[in-house]
């Protein structure tokens, strides 16, 4: 993924259902990123 944005996110938190979130090889990502998607998407397996 070339870019993060704010918007995107706000979009990705929409997905109630979303079962795995790939995000290896993305330069915007950081550890609050990921801390942030595991709090709003408890039931996706996040792939850093």
């Amino acid at each position: 993924c070339p870019l993060l944005t704010s918007s995107g996110l706000s979009s990705l938190i929409q997905l109630r259902h979303l079962q795995e979130l790939e995000l290896t090889n993305c330069p915007g990502t950081s550890r609050e990123l990921f801390d942030y998607l595991r709090e709003h998407l408890p039931r996706c397996l996040i792939i850093e």
